[in-house]
């Protein structure tokens, strides 16, 4: 099962997949079947809080979902498993 984060006010949730590099975090929009990469740059422009030692590739899917899981207590969002 797959963990992602929703918050009540976004059409949006967080997930990690796995990408050619390795796991990387993502902004997701189901209705629009549309994935954005999450980088620094589109966490402060969204105004969310992240890690200062936050990476946007990760060796493993355990580091990016234990990096997603702080983002999203930092800003949060609710856990839901799919």
């Amino acid at each position: 099962m797959k963990r992602i984060y929703v918050k009540s006010n976004w059409k949006g949730y967080l997930a990690v997949h796995e990408t050619i590099s390795g796991f990387q975090l993502f902004l997701c929009n189901d209705e629009e079947y549309a994935r954005t990469a999450l980088t620094i740059d589109r966490m402060q422009s969204l105004e969310l809080s992240h890690p200062r030692n936050y990476k946007l590739i990760y060796k493993s899917r355990q580091e990016a979902d234990d990096v997603l899981a702080h983002i999203a207590r930092l800003n949060k969002f609710s856990e839901v498993l799919r």
